[in-house]
């Protein structure tokens, strides 16, 4: 017996009437039939609706063979009518976002010529694919005339046309389907197989905003956001805009230039104290003997191209020289030589201080994870 879709007559139901028709364990949970259900399976690329029959939760609905099962935690008795219940705010936030998507992937078809290729609507995320490339210039456009087409309160229609409608009937579809075929119409913007429910009129959806865009297997994966998810995204980036303006003592239309500003300090700031740091090691270096043997500088708060300024420059006034710089765990080094190959030292330092690392063989950088008195105890009983 196939299970009345009374989603696909009326979106709006939340709350309906139903009797079981089988129930069956599952694991820990419950597989169950109905006679009629407002519970929209996974599909299309839409998760399912979710909510309660009776006093049982439903957490999953999918279509199999035809047929739609209802997944709960409770069994239900077959023959027994329940009043039954969905998620309403849930479908209502879903439905927003997938009629969304058609206003948007009917422009991006009628404008440009793609086709949607991929469509994904979860509790959080709605992603669209497209097969040709669009730049962010073209996303504003769309976004425009998208935001457009929801002021019109134009009546979006779902349907199952006849034989000759269909032949007469321009639209998208991402299947070669040949039957049952179930249309959305937008009239003015977009028709489109589909076996979701949608909202009533464009103007339902409230808002439509596309976020960005992705290269995305020759064409562009577009992340977008309707209604209400919209309306967070757009309260969620104007609460942090506000907290960056007063930080930075800025009006919200001048953040940009003020971070601008900011990392250009940053920058400026960052070449003077490496200058002085440098500056620093210049010092110590000069004030290094020379030494026909090797040379152990254990330093701390040196970073990377610290310690390696120092080897490079210190090399010279020495066989080999071992720049040691203090990290979480123990040391970062640099070890360096102009006549030493230092693949069999790297490996006897390292295996002596628990260490590991490689390189050139008058280079190699790493890291030791020992303490400072075990690296100085290693160079003094060895060089």
């Amino acid at each position: 017996m196939n299970t009345i879709k009374l989603y696909e007559t009326d979106s709006m139901l939340c709350r309906f009437e139903c009797k079981v028709t089988s129930c069956e364990k599952q694991d820990d949970n419950y597989k169950i039939m109905l006679d009629q259900t407002a519970f929209f399976p996974e599909g299309g690329g839409q998760t399912c609706d979710t909510g309660v029959i009776g006093d049982a939760n439903v957490f999953d609905v999918q279509e199999i063979d035809g047929e739609i099962y209802h997944f709960t935690n409770i069994p239900l008795t077959v023959g027994e009518t329940y009043l039954a219940a969905i998620n309403f705010d849930e479908r209502f936030d879903k439905m927003q976002n997938h009629s969304g998507e058609h206003i948007v992937s009917g422009i991006i078809n009628n404008k440009f010529g793609y086709h949607n290729v991929g469509f994904h609507l979860s509790d959080s995320v709605v992603t669209c694919d497209f097969d040709g490339m669009l730049t962010r210039d073209d996303l504003d456009e769309i976004e425009i005339l998208a935001n457009k087409a929801i002021w019109a309160n134009t009546e979006i229609k779902a349907y199952y046309p006849s034989t000759d409608e269909l032949k007469n009937t321009a639209y998208r579809s991402k299947l070669d389907l040949q039957e049952g075929i179930r249309l959305v119409e937008i009239v003015g913007v977009d028709t489109c197989a589909c076996c979701a429910p949608h909202v009533k009129t464009t103007g339902q959806i409230g808002a439509i905003k596309l976020l960005q865009c992705e290269k995305n297997k020759g064409g562009v994966r577009i992340f977008m956001k309707c209604g209400m998810r919209a309306l967070n995204d757009y309260q969620s980036k104007y609460n942090n805009a506000a907290e960056i303006s007063a930080l930075l003592c800025a009006k919200q239309d001048e953040i940009a230039d003020a971070v601008k500003t900011l990392l250009a300090d940053k920058d400026a700031l960052k070449y003077e104290i490496t200058g002085l740091r440098r500056q620093v090691i210049d010092l110590k270096i000069a004030a290094t003997v020379p030494t026909e043997g090797n040379i152990c500088i254990i330093d701390k708060n040196l970073t990377a191209d610290d310690m390696r300024y120092f080897a490079n420059n210190m090399v010279s006034k020495c066989k080999i020289v071992v720049i040691f710089s203090r990290n979480e765990k123990g040391f970062n080094y640099i070890c360096a030589s102009n006549s030493v190959n230092l693949r069999d030292f790297g490996k006897q330092m390292n295996d002596a201080l628990n260490g590991k690392g490689g390189g050139s063989p008058n280079m190699i950088q790493g890291s030791v994870a020992c303490e400072k008195a075990e690296i100085e105890k290693f160079f003094s009983a060895n060089y």
